[in-house]
């Protein structure tokens, strides 16, 4: 089977998600970005990692793409949800959801 539909599908999700974010990014301290990372695993399953984020105030939201070289793999979306508050002291408090293949995890921070 194809992996070209799936490919094709994040890449038109991603430009989506590019040109709405501007947008949104009228409020002060807004973010947008983008990063590819290329992982060289063991045994030819290798990964493919396009990341779009956009950050806005105290709202975080990432879309990861996992595109597995192997045929066996399972390619999928993660996407990320993630509130971060700051303190007076500057430290940052954050609550988070994200979306893992077939698990949902919660998670909260300090940093």
């Amino acid at each position: 089977m194809s992996r070209r539909p799936t490919i094709t599908a994040a890449v038109l999700l991603a430009i989506t998600i590019a040109l709405l974010a501007p947008q949104s990014a009228a409020a002060a301290d807004s973010r947008v970005g983008a990063s590819f990372r290329y992982w060289d695993l063991e045994g030819g399953n290798d990964l493919r990692d396009p990341i779009l984020w956009w950050r806005g105030g105290p709202l975080f939201a990432q879309l990861e793409y996992w595109d597995f070289e192997d045929p066996d793999a399972r390619d999928h979306l993660r996407p990320e949800l993630r509130l971060i508050v700051r303190d007076s002291r500057r430290s940052s408090y954050h609550v988070g959801w994200r979306h893992e293949d077939h698990r949902e995890r919660l998670f909260l921070g300090a940093g």
